[in-house]
Parts: structure tokens; C-alpha cells; sequence
């Protein structure tokens, strides 16, 4: 009975076998199943210009980013650049303007009057005259010889003049001491003809990105033996 059953089953495999050996190999290959496995696209193209699109997207997006904090960062950097334009500026007028302001008050305080053709805008300074060791010379009479230190404003500036006595040791000059003046203004305490003191007010101004930069000061210096 098992040789019965096993001579059935040869003739059956070799009647498939005789059966698919007259099929053409071309509808045999047809006829199978279309998997793709690996999921693969089939139109490498496309998968291509699908990657394309999303990077120049991300790209687009980088960019704008970029460009909004180039932006912030180069104002904040030009404003803090104007700042400290600003305050080195506003730094180097400040002592330009007390530098003179202060030769002025020195010169009020060694200087024993004030001559009468001075007035607010201009101040007229007698002081005595001295030798190259900065003593003192005196007249036969026992009065001073007499320096006169003159100071006025001039346009937008400053001019110091000095009229020495012919036996001094100063020299006579006429010089601009100070740019960027925009006021000058002196006072006479108690009054012009008995001066004991003088106020001085000194104003400069200077332009800085476009802003105006102003520096006032005020000095008081009383005179010699007063």
C-alpha cells in the first residue's frame, strides 16, 4: 500500500514538472506577485526633488533668521559706537572748557584790578609785571608795573591778548585759546568799578552724530589783596 501511494506522488511531481516546463518563461515571471520589500521608490526622481524642496525651504528660513539678527546686532553695535562717540567727545570738551576756564581764574587771582574798559563780554585784567625769575618790578614810586591781560570771544572762539610792560618778561601776544565757544559771559561783584571778584561763565558746544553737545561751566576768582 505505501509503494502505491509513493509511485502516485512521483507521477503527480513529474506531471507539474512537465506542465511548467512548456510555459514561456516570460508569462511565468508575470505571474508573480509585484512586492517591493524595501519599499523602494520605484521613480528615484521624485524621492530627489521631494528632498530638494524641504532644504531650500529650511534654507529660505535660515536665511530670514539670519538677516532679522544681523540686523538687531549691527543697530545695537552703530548706537553703542555713537554712544561712545558721543561721550569721548562730550569727555574731551568738559576739560578743554575747565582747562581755560581755570587759567582765567588763576590769572583774575594774581591780577590787582580791573580796568574799566572791560564789560560783560570782555575782561580786562591789570597784573604785575615780573622778571624772567617772576619777581615782582615795581615804578620808582613803589607801584606795580603793570601786565595787562586782556580776554574776549571772537567769533566761536576765545582770544587771550597780553600787553606787557616794556621791563617784563611776558611776551605780547594775541591767541586763540578756545574753539567751540558759544557764550562767554563775565561778572563783577560788587559792581564794574570797585571789583573784588569776577564770575566767569564759559559755554561750549560741539555736534556728535547729529546731536549737540553742550558743556557750562561757571568760575569765580577774587583778586589780589581784595
Amino acid at each position: 500500500m505505501r509503494s502505491i501511494r509513493l509511485k502516485l506522488a512521483s507521477t503527480f511531481v513529474r506531471d507539474q514538472h512537465h506542465n511548467l516546463s512548456r510555459v514561456p518563461a516570460k508569462e511565468l515571471v508575470s505571474s508573480l506577485p509585484a512586492t517591493n520589500p524595501l519599499n523602494w521608490s520605484r521613480d528615484p526622481r521624485k524621492s530627489a526633488i521631494g528632498q530638494q524642496g524641504l532644504t531650500l525651504i529650511e534654507l529660505l528660513i535660515s536665511i530670514v533668521l539670519l538677516s532679522i539678527l544681523l540686523t538687531v546686532f549691527t543697530s545695537a553695535f552703530v548706537s553703542g559706537i555713537k554712544v561712545y562717540q558721543r561721550e569721548f567727545q562730550t569727555a574731551n570738551l568738559q576739560s578743554e572748557n575747565r582747562i581755560v576756564l581755570d587759567r582765567i581764574i588763576s590769572d583774575i587771582k594774581q591780577a590787582y584790578n580791573v580796568e574799566d574798559t572791560s564789560d560783560s563780554d570782555t575782561l580786562v585784567l591789570a597784573l604785575p609785571a615780573i622778571d624772567a625769575s617772576g619777581n615782582i618790578l615795581y615804578e620808582a614810586t613803589g607801584q606795580f608795573k603793570t601786565d595787562y591781560f586782556t580776554y574776549t570771544k571772537n567769533g566761536t572762539s576765545l582770544e587771550k591778548e597780553i600787553l606787557p610792560d616794556a621791563s617784563s618778561s611776558r611776551t605780547a601776544i594775541t591767541k586763540t585759546i578756545l574753539d567751540k565757544v558759544s557764550n562767554l559771559t563775565f561778572t563783577y561783584l560788587p559792581d564794574l568799578s570797585s571789583a573784588e571778584e569776577v564770575e566767569v561763565r564759559l559755554i561750549t558746544q560741539d555736534q556728535s552724530s547729529g546731536k549737540t553737545i553742550t558743556v557750562n561751566n561757571l568760575g569765580r576768582g577774587v583778586l589780589r589783596n581784595k
